[in-house]
């Protein structure tokens, strides 16, 4: 019978909250009161920063991973600062790690989207709706730059 049921070494998959900020405003977003304030306990304040990942999580247990993503509760991982470096660090001490990514889309610039496809991760875009209704649920997320985030990302080779 084991002796701990908890086991760094049994570490494969992460889901990284990498930070509480959102450029959307969704309805029914955990970021939002019952009113549709946003809880500023909660958001806007945080990132999970690469020295984070680094000495937090550490080499050790991204040396041992399978998956590696962010698809946030109360943010965008696409809005840290520091995100591209994140996927870095991991691509290069574990390169057979797959990386993916969930986002509005709305986010950063046609350039970031480019690197992200370099690096090889897979992005899941949600989006709601076309050009008409995305904007019903995922509120403030700019159309047309989705779609040019999205493009740079297909074109530059990025699974979507």
């Amino acid at each position: 019978m084991p002796t701990s049921y908890i086991n760094i070494d049994a570490i494969n998959h992460i889901n990284a909250e990498l930070s509480n900020y959102c450029n959307a405003a969704c309805p029914m977003c955990a970021r939002f009161d019952h009113e549709q304030n946003l809880i500023k306990a909660l958001t806007n304040n945080s990132h999970t920063t690469l020295d984070d990942i680094k000495h937090r999580v550490g080499v050790r247990v991204i040396k041992n991973l399978v998956t590696f993503r962010s698809c946030g509760n109360v943010g965008d991982g696409t809005m840290n600062p520091e995100c591209l470096h994140i996927y870095e660090f991991v691509k290069i001490t574990n390169p057979k790690t797959y990386l993916g990514i969930n986002t509005n889309g709305g986010a950063r610039n046609p350039d970031f989207y480019k690197e992200m496809a370099r690096l090889g991760v897979e992005i899941i875009f949600s989006i709601d709706g076309l050009r008409d209704t995305n904007h019903l649920y995922r509120r403030n997320v700019n159309w047309d730059k989705l779609m040019a985030n999205a493009e740079a990302f297909i074109s530059a080779g990025g699974r979507a």
